[in-house]
């Protein structure tokens, strides 16, 4: 990893209210990148992620986390 290098460059879309999204894809897809991005773990550098066109930066992150639900792959 290089801290100099984005990771996510120009993503963007949409989810309509009632959808359900998976993500998916190979190893080192950038999946969990997502996911932590999208569960403020972590907050973008530039740009960013709104949720009914309010910032996510702008909500606490347990807010956030609340309205995602979340099923792993590996059942523990």
């Amino acid at each position: 990893y290089d801290p100099k290098k984005p990771l996510i460059q120009d993503l963007n879309f949409e989810v309509k209210a009632g959808q359900t999204v998976a993500v998916v894809g190979p190893t080192g897809a950038g999946k969990t990148t997502l996911i932590n991005l999208l569960m403020r773990f972590y907050d973008v550098d530039k740009g960013a992620i709104r949720i009914d066109g309010i910032d996510t930066k702008s909500m606490s992150r347990s807010d956030v986390r609340s309205l995602f639900g979340m099923v792993l792959q590996d059942a523990w």
